[in-house]
């Protein structure tokens, strides 16, 4: 008799035994019966092998799947699993030579040739004001320019570009000008929108030229100007540039050579994904006209002759759909926009639930619309605009995102060096540092260490830690302009050189310091000019420098730049920065690169299929807010409520915090651009029964005026999980470090020590008294605290008291006040270096037996 197979009874015929056909059907039907139907796999392959080679490629060990992110919006394909994604990025930093000239925000820079130059504050681009260049009468040839002279190196490669609109002009175009002719670029005909002008040239010398802006029509015409800017390039770049059409060319350099003031570096990223629905809840949606109620979760009811609208990203050619239940028969439309929000096409308005649209070439908004109009009132629920032309089932939006908002990546001109940002292996962006940035202000020690025709030269050796004497290094003036840098005793003066022994040198002109010719200034001159005071021969005016003959002056700029020819002076010695100056600045390449972590919020979250990913800069996280009330209602960033405004002009606001949890009272407005009231085009307000005073309250925000923040990263490399054993693996580290943290977290705050005190050796004479020693101790969070009474010492401006260890030192320099009983210290203070040195400034004049108290110093070590 046969035997029979142990799993599914396949019956066994013995050697002797006839087959009957009977039982190879039985056996085959069996099988068939085991395996079950093969189509209704969920798997590609239907067959037993291929859907077991799928099952397993899910289980099985695999690489990361590299992606590439670009600044701006773009469509990715996720994987099979839904993945956290990990990315790096290198530093960049961009210079622009005119410093913050080209933001047109003053008119005495430019000179004229053939019009007349004003501010305006409508048209403009960046900032506040933009430039308008009216012809003259009779002007020759039909044109005439804004211009301004701007130093080159001979060999070296530019571009120079600015934002036109015509007004009632012709036409503008970007030039160069100087002994050997003029070369100019594109020209801008456009009145409905900024474009740019550009220009690639090689110097063919070190002379001096001139940046044009020239505009074109008939008598008494104008057209509009504003962020000018001027970068040095490689010649590989300007090949490249020079091959491409104008409008591709155009659209390169607005990506790759924004307008930013002065020197700015990769910083205050923000990646966010919004997930498969693009589209927020109804509470965020605009009110075009009438009225409407949110009345529960993603339910809205629009009243009669009503319409609200809700306008997101998008790429251009691309299938979109928009779909809504729509309950009684509203009317539903969806149109597209360009860069500028001018209206491509739209569509019909239909009633039904869903409509869809293939983006233009030149799309970047889509627009979704609700709409009773001459209809009674509607009901919408659960909205949702999808990539793709067929409606997906509604899932609210499930947003992610990655928020860097001072990671400040760095790298040289060239960026052959640079700052490097990567995901370590526990999901935490860290940063491998090669640049440094510091400023120069009256809180360091300068030493006048040379006099030449013209100008002076100055030292300080208050900062170190770079690779001496290299280009790399660069100095930014009070201006915004770059100082050059040199390796050598120049010629010249607005030149820095950082040399190997730690010694910074600064080169200034005598009409720029105030200081004579002969005049040899002391060291707190020299602080008073980096702290934006010039001096002056008093009596004389103020164009006049002080010899040494007379009564020393000192007054301030204006603006920060522009010397006034009279009033914000003084006969005392300043001792404090002045109104409205922003100190020079230093960025050097460090000696030893350091590895540090960095701020950051959020993880981006890669869905599977079709993901819409923005990259930009601006993100502002969590600072610190002020609401106030007009009488019935708390506001924030309303500039007719003094004191509500943010620190920077909002672009939009994202979130608002009450002691750091997400507060949801708030009603946010995100179109109010061009309000004389709002500082920027968002503001939020609550009834006042709704705010805690006794509350801290925080908000996240894109700033409007990016250039002030930093740059975008060109590309940013990432990778995402491939299968779901290596997403289950990447959220369990993750998770396992999230609970780690926490627990720490927890039990130092229920096993909160006293912070352990270390007692140092003070040096120059100073010792602890009172009973209250000099010591120092650091937190669980890296902050480092400083505490103890001493004196007796030497009492020179930056004496050394004692050096703190390696852990305990900070990233940059740290000033901090302290007490003092004697009556001729005036507001004395420390600085505590990078290097530990812990030095005592403004101590009183006599030498020895001073006093001061170090009454809870705290700032945060470098990690």
């Amino acid at each position: 008799m046969a035997d029979t197979s142990p799993n599914i009874g396949l019956k066994k015929p013995l050697e002797n035994e006839f087959v009957d056909i009977g039982i190879i059907n039985g056996n085959m039907d069996k099988i068939d019966q085991s395996l079950g139907q093969m189509s209704n796999l969920p798997t590609a392959a239907k067959d037993a092998a291929g859907a077991i080679s799928e099952i397993h490629d899910q289980l099985r060990h695999k690489p990361g799947v590299p992606i590439a992110l670009n600044n701006g919006v773009q469509i990715v394909q996720g994987g099979d699993v839904p993945a956290i994604l990990h990315p790096s990025m290198i530093g960049r930093t961009l210079i622009n030579l005119l410093g913050r000239d080209g933001n047109c925000e003053q008119l005495n820079i430019w000179n004229s040739y053939q019009n007349t130059h004003s501010l305006v504050t409508t048209n403009v681009k960046y900032g506040n004001n933009a430039m308008r260049l009216t012809l003259n009468p009779a002007a020759a040839g039909g044109y005439g320019s804004a211009w301004r002279y701007f130093s080159i190196v001979g060999g070296k490669t530019y571009l120079l570009l600015f934002e036109g609109k015509v007004g009632t002009g012709t036409k503008m175009a970007v030039g160069v000008s100087g002994g050997d002719g003029a070369t100019i670029g594109n020209e801008v005909t456009d009145t409905t929108k900024y474009c740019i002008s550009y220009l690639t040239w090689t110097a063919p010398d070190s002379i001096m030229r001139q940046f044009s802006i020239y505009s074109y029509g008939a008598d008494n015409t104008f057209n509009y100007v504003d962020g000018a800017r001027l970068f040095e390039i490689t010649a590989t770049e300007k090949m490249y540039i020079d091959g491409l059409s104008v409008l591709t060319a155009q659209s390169y350099i607005e990506s790759k050579y924004p307008y930013v003031d002065d020197m700015k570096h990769v910083n205050s990223v923000f990646m966010r994904n919004p997930g498969k629905n693009l589209l927020p809840l109804f509470s965020e949606w605009t009110q075009y006209s009438g009225t409407s109620t949110v009345t529960e979760f993603n339910t809205l009811s629009l009243d009669a002759n009503s319409t609200v609208q809700m306008d997101v990203p998008c790429m251009p050619n691309y299938d979109y759909t928009f779909s809504v239940t729509n309950v009684g028969g509203g009317r539903i439309l969806i149109a597209t926009f360009d860069i500028s929000m001018s209206l491509i096409a739209q569509s019909n308005y239909v009633v039904g639930s869903s409509i869809s649209k293939v983006t233009e070439v030149n799309a970047k908004y889509i627009r979704v619309v609700l709409d009773t109009t001459g209809l009674s009132a509607k009901g919408f629920t659960n909205p949702m605009l999808n990539i793709g032309s067929i409606a997906i089932p509604f899932e609210p939006q499930k947003p992610s995102y990655l928020y860097l908002p001072d990671c400040n990546l760095r790298s040289n001109v060239e960026g052959s060096i640079a700052d490097k940002l990567y995901t370590d292996g526990q999901g935490k962006p860290r940063v491998s540092r090669r640049f440094r940035e510091t400023i120069l202000d009256g809180t360091l020690m300068y030493t006048h260490d040379g006099d030449y025709t013209g100008y002076k030269r100055v030292n300080t050796s208050s900062i170190g830690g770079w690779v001496g004497d290299t280009t790399a290094n660069i100095g930014i003036k009070y201006d915004g302009k770059l100082l050059t840098s040199v390796t050598n005793v120049p010629t010249f003066y607005d030149a820095v050189r950082f040399n190997n022994a730690g010694i910074l040198y600064i080169y200034i002109a005598d009409t720029d310091s105030g200081w004579g010719e002969s005049y040899s200034p002391s060291q707190d001159e020299i602080k008073a000019y980096f702290n934006g005071w010039r001096m002056h021969l008093d009596g004389s005016g103020y164009q006049t420098p002080f010899n040494g003959m007379g009564t020393r002056g000192w007054h301030y700029r204006v603006d920060g730049v522009t010397n006034p020819s009279a009033g914000n002076g003084t006969l005392i010695l300043p001792t404090t920065q002045a109104p409205s100056f922003t100190p020079y600045r230093l960025m050097y390449q460090l000696a030893q690169s350091v590895d540090e972590a960095v701020n950051y919020e959020g993880s981006l979250m890669l869905q599977e299929g079709a993901n819409q990913i923005e990259v930009g800069t601006g993100i502002v996280v969590q600072e610190a807010a002020k609401p106030l009330t007009n009488g019935t209602s708390y506001y924030l960033n309303r500039t007719d409520v003094a004191g509500s405004n943010f620190k920077r002009r909002a672009l939009r606001t994202i979130k608002i915090y009450k002691n750091g949890n997400i507060d949801t009272v708030w009603k946010i407005d995100n179109n109010s651009a061009g309000s004389s009231v709002v500082n920027g085009s968002s503001w939020a307000m609550t009834l006042n029964a709704n705010l805690d005073p006794t509350a801290a309250y925080s908000v996240t925000y894109l700033a409007l005026d990016t250039y002030a923040l930093g740059i975008a990263p060109h590309s940013i490399n990432a990778e995402y999980a491939p299968n779901i054993r290596e997403s289950v693996e990447s959220m369990v580290r993750e998770v396992v470090e999230a609970r780690t943290e926490i627990s720490v977290l927890r039990n130092t705050k229920v096993q909160k020590q006293l912070p352990q005190w270390v007692v140092p050796t003070l040096s120059n004479g100073w010792t602890s008294a009172g009973g209250i020693p000099v010591k120092y101790s650091k937190d669980d969070s890296g902050n480092v605290i400083i505490d103890g009474y001493c004196w007796g010492g030497v009492a020179t401006e930056g004496t050394t008291i004692f050096l703190l260890p390696r852990d305990y030192r900070p990233t940059e320099r740290v000033l901090r006040a302290v007490l003092s009983h004697v009556p001729d210290i005036a507001s004395p203070y420390i600085i505590v270096g990078t290097n530990g040195e812990v030095k005592i400034y403004k101590v009183a004049v006599g030498g020895t037996n001073n006093d001061f108290f170090m009454n809870g110093v705290s700032f945060r070590a470098a990690q």
